[in-house]
Parts: structure tokens; C-alpha cells; sequence
């Protein structure tokens, strides 16, 4: 989780996918985490959906990095 936004910073503190295609990839499970992130903690929704996203995905985080950090 915490990778993705290193990720989003190096990307201009932007998200790296398009809020509509990752609100389809969000597991409903991982729905009221992100409610409770963005009005706990006045996280960017957009930012924290992509990090909920790409929790269980490592590979993508580790290209995210390589693509936008390295």
C-alpha cells in the first residue's frame, strides 16, 4: 500500500491508472477500508483506491517503481 503512493509521488503525485478503470478493480472487501482512509486520515480518494488496488499486486507495484522511480 505504502509503495504505491512512494510510486504516486514520483509520478508528479499523481495516480498511475484512470480512477474509473481501478473503482472496477477494487475488491468490495476492501471498500470500507477505503471509506475509513479517505474520511479518517483526509486521504485523496484517488490516490488511496489505487493503493487499495494495488495492495495484492507486487509485480505491478515493482514496475511502478522501476517505471516511475528508478
Amino acid at each position: 500500500h505504502e509503495a504505491t503512493h512512494i510510486i504516486q509521488k514520483c509520478n508528479n503525485n499523481k495516480t498511475t491508472e484512470d480512477v474509473d478503470k481501478l473503482e472496477k478493480k477494487l475488491h468490495q472487501k476492501k471498500r470500507s477500508a477505503l471509506k475509513f482512509s479517505t474520511s479518517m486520515f483526509s486521504g485523496n480518494y484517488a490516490k488511496e483506491l489505487e493503493a487499495y488496488v494495488f495492495e495484492d499486486k507486487p509485480k505491478k507495484v515493482k514496475k511502478g517503481i522501476e517505471k516511475y522511480c528508478l
